[in-house]
C-alpha cells in the first residue's frame, strides 16, 4: 500500500461525523480524500453493526477495491492505487424522536501536503532539513532543526556560548561570541593588536609575546632583570627594577642625594654627587689635594692631605714641632751653633749654660729659644730638649741632621759655626791616654743626646777644678759630641747651644 494511500485510510478513520437526523431518509456528507457527495438512500450505506450492504448510490468507488465495513457504519475500500471513499451510515437519535443529517470534517495532519488552521506550512514530508519543518513550521534558526544549506547548526536554543550561535553557526574564534570553556574572548576580529583579545581568542596579557597597544615590549616572560619588564615596558634606569649587568641599583626615583643615584650606581665619594648627611663634598675625582679629598670631605688642616697652593704640609695631626705644625705649615728648621764665646767649666750649672746661649742667639737676633748641649746629673739634651721633627741647621742653613732622630744617630754636616755664622773659636788641646790636637767643645754627651759620665760634668757644671769631657767641632761623626773626657775643667771651650 502506498504512503498516500495510508494517509487517506488514517484520516478516514479519524473523521467525526455528525449528523442529525432531519428525515428518515437523509444523505450525509462523505469525505473522499479530497471529493465530497451525497450518497444515496439507505440502500447505499452498508446496515450499522453488521447490518446487509444496499447498493451504492451517487458515490463512486474504485474499481477493484475492496469494501469493508466499520462496527459504526464506516465504509471503507482498499487494495488498489486510488483514493479510498469513505461512507457513513445515517444515525437515529431515538431520544429525540428527529431524524437528520451527520456532517463530516477532516482531522488536520501535518504532512498531508494541505497547509490547515495553525500550520504555517506543510510541504507533504517529514524532512526536517528544507524550509517547512515537520511540525509544519516555517524552518527558522532555533527550531532545532538543521536547514541544509542555511544553517550550519542548530541546537534549538539561542545561547551563543555553546558549539551552535544563536545564528546557527559553528562556534569559531572570531565570530564575535566567546565559547565558553574554549574562549577567554572574541571580539569578532582576527587582530593581535587590538590590545584586548589575541587572533586565538585568548584575553591578551603582559608576557604572552605579543607587543600590544599600550605595551613597549614583551618579551614572552616574567624576568624583570632583562631588558623587557615584567609590566611591559623598556627596562629603564628609576623603574625600581635593577638590570643584572648594567644597573648596581633602582630605586625608582631620581633623587641624586640618596644611595642609589640617577644613573642606577651605588652612591660612592667621587661621583661627583652630594650624598645629603654623608658627604660634605664630592667633586667627582679622586685628586686628594684639591679642596674635597678623597673621603669626600672638605680638604683642612689635619685630614693628612696636602691641599695644593693651600697647605705646605698635613701630617694628619694636630702636634706642633712634627715637621707640620698644627697650621700645615712645616715646622721651620732648629737653629744650632757653636758659642762664639769660650767659657771654663763653671757654666753655673745646665740652667746658667741655657741662659747664656739664649742671650748670644739674641744679640745675634736668631729666633726662638735655646738650651745648651750640655749633661750632667740633673739632666741631658735626651731629657730636657724638644725633640723637634725638623731639619736641624747652622746660621749659614746648612743641615746638620734631618730631625732628632738622625740628629742622635748621625749628622751630615760638622757644627763649626757661631751665632753669628763665624768659624767656632780655636780651642786646640788634647786630653786622655792618646792626646789628639782637636776643635775642643764641652759636651760631657753621648751621641745618643745622653749624659757620657756624671765625674766628667765639672761638678754639674759649677767647677772648674772637676774633670770635663768634650767634643770636636770639626767633626760630623759620633765625635762631634764626644772625643776626650778626663781634663781638667779650668781649660777654655766653647759649647753648643740648640734651638728649641
Amino acid at each position: 500500500m502506498s504512503i498516500d494511500n495510508t494517509r487517506a485510510l488514517l484520516l478516514a478513520a479519524t473523521v467525526v461525523i455528525t449528523c442529525q437526523v432531519l428525515s428518515a431518509l437523509a444523505a450525509c456528507s462523505v469525505y473522499d480524500g479530497g471529493t465530497q457527495g451525497t450518497s444515496g438512500p439507505a440502500e447505499a450505506s452498508t446496515a450499522a453493526a453488521g447490518g446487509p450492504t444496499g447498493g451504492s448510490g451517487e458515490s463512486s468507488a474504485s474499481t477493484g477495491a475492496a469494501s469493508t465495513t466499520s462496527p459504526g457504519g464506516f465504509t471503507s475500500t482498499s487494495g488498489g492505487e486510488s483514493s479510498a471513499v469513505t461512507t457513513v451510515q445515517p444515525t437515529v437519535d431515538t431520544t429525540a424522536g428527529t431524524t437528520g443529517m451527520t456532517s463530516t470534517e477532516p482531522t488536520q495532519v501535518c504532512g498531508d501536503g494541505v497547509v490547515q488552521s495553525g500550520e504555517e506550512c506543510d510541504d507533504g514530508n517529514a524532512d526536517d532539513a528544507d524550509a517547512c519543518t515537520p511540525v509544519c513550521k516555517h524552518a527558522t534558526c532555533g527550531d532545532g532543526f538543521v536547514q541544509v544549506g542555511v544553517e550550519e547548526c542548530d541546537d534549538g536554543n539561542g545561547d551563543d556560548t555553546d558549539m551552535c550561535t544563536s545564528v546557527c553557526e559553528k562556534a569559531v574564534c572570531g565570530d564575535g561570541q566567546v565559547h565558553a570553556g574554549i574562549e577567554e574572548c572574541d571580539l569578532g576580529d582576527m587582530e593581535d593588536t587590538d590590545g584586548a583579545c589575541s587572533d586565538d581568542c585568548l584575553l591578551i596579557l603582559c608576557g604572552d609575546g605579543v607587543v600590544q597597544a599600550g605595551e613597549e615590549c614583551d618579551d614572552n616572560n616574567n624576568d624583570d632583570t632583562d631588558m623587557c619588564t615584567s609590566l611591559c615596558k623598556h627596562a629603564v634606569c628609576g623603574d625600581s627594577i635593577v638590570q643584572i649587568d648594567n644597573e648596581e641599583c633602582d630605586d625608582g626615583n631620581l633623587v641624586q642625594t640618596d644611595a642609589c643615584i640617577n644613573t642606577c650606581k651605588l652612591a660612592k665619594c667621587g661621583d661627583g654627587v652630594l650624598q645629603a648627611g654623608i658627604e660634605a663634598c664630592d667633586d667627582g675625582n679622586m685628586v686628594q689635594s684639591d679642596a674635597c679629598i678623597n673621603t669626600c670631605q672638605f680638604a683642612k688642616c689635619g685630614d693628612g692631605q696636602v691641599r695644593a697652593g693651600i697647605e705646605l704640609c698635613d701630617d694628619g695631626n694636630q702636634l706642633a714641632l712634627d715637621g707640620c705644625e698644627s697650621d700645615c705649615t712645616i715646622t721651620p728648621p732648629r737653629i744650632v751653633f757653636v758659642t762664639s764665646q769660650v767659657y771654663n767649666g763653671n757654666l753655673g750649672g745646665l740652667a746658667g749654660a741655657d741662659a747664656k746661649c739664649q742671650a748670644l742667639a739674641a744679640a745675634a737676633k736668631l729666633p726662638g729659644t735655646y738650651k745648651a748641649w750640655l749633661s750632667d746629673s740633673n739632666g741631658s739634651p735626651s731629657t730636657r730638649m724638644t725633640k723637634v721633627a725638623a731639619p736641624y741647621v747652622r746660621t749659614d742653613g746648612v743641615m746638620v741632621a734631618g730631625s732628632w732622630s738622625d740628629l742622635i744617630k748621625f749628622t751630615i754636616a760638622p757644627i763649626n759655626l757661631t751665632e753669628t755664622k763665624g768659624p767656632a773659636p780655636m780651642t786646640i788641646f788634647s786630653c786622655g791616654a792618646n792626646p789628639q790636637s782637636f776643635r775642643s767643645v764641652y759636651s760631657n754627651t753621648n751621641t745618643n743626646g745622653t749624659l757620657f759620665a756624671h765625674a766628667t760634668s765639672c761638678n754639674n757644671w759649677t767647677s772648674s777644678n772637676h774633670l770635663g769631657a768634650w767634643g770636636d767641632s770639626s767633626e760630623a761623626a759620633g765625635w762631634w759630641t764626644n772625643r776626650c773626657y778626663d781634663g781638667p775643667c779650668e781649660r777654655l771651650a766653647p759649647f753648643y747651644c740648640f734651638q728649641q
